[in-house]
């Protein structure tokens, strides 16, 4: 059995340090393209189970285009 295995990936975090909001935005989507990429390395890797540890997500968000965005 294979497993793909991710961690503490933190999808839509809040970024407060950053003040420039464009950049803020940037960033989320650079850790969101990298949750695209798991369709794909499942198939290059011949992964049978992924098992994401850790924080997934940096606060609540139920509902949220992340939370649909890791579940497609």
């Amino acid at each position: 059995m294979r497993i793909l295995h991710s961690a503490d990936i933190h999808l839509a975090p809040r970024l407060e340090y950053n003040e420039d909001r464009g950049r803020r935005a940037q960033r989320r989507e650079d850790f969101a393209r990298q949750v695209d990429r798991f369709p794909e390395l499942v198939r290059e890797h011949g992964a049978d189970v992924v098992v994401l540890a850790g924080d997934v997500f940096d606060r609540d968000l139920s509902g949220q285009p992340e939370a649909a965005r890791l579940a497609a």
